[in-house]
């Protein structure tokens, strides 16, 4: 907890929108090789995705969630959260041959979840 409260305290930077220009240019063998160096050592990535703050409608029908799903780029594991109105929504990717028991995975999370929100987190 108070690790993401210090990350969460720090000047955000985001590093994406301002080197976008750049690597959109960018050929894609190169992009991918600085991808797999950059993320490769880590175990998870952990990525926001901003939803709608309104209502939305598909084919007439209302969304009710929005889910995103992040790919691996050689990580075992990577959430992604997205926010739709008031909600949250948690899109789990991850790779088979670091997580050999989804089934248990996806307990591990809901375990943590349940967790937090007893915590009043």
């Amino acid at each position: 907890r108070e690790r993401v409260a210090d990350a969460g305290a720090r000047p955000r930077v985001d590093v994406l929108r301002a080197a976008a220009p750049a690597l959109s240019r960018a050929p894609r063998t190169l992009l991918r090789r600085v991808t797999r160096q950059v993320t490769g050592p880590l175990a998870l990535q952990a990525f926001t995705v901003r939803g709608l703050r309104r209502e939305a409608f598909v084919a007439g029908a209302r969304v009710e969630r929005m889910f995103s799903f992040a790919p691996t780029n050689g990580c075992a594991l990577a959430v992604t959260l997205t926010t739709h109105q008031d909600r949250c929504c948690l899109g789990l990717t991850y790779d088979a041959a670091a997580v050999t028991d989804p089934a248990a995975m996806g307990a591990a999370v809901r375990d943590a979840f349940a967790e937090l929100l007893g915590a009043g987190c």
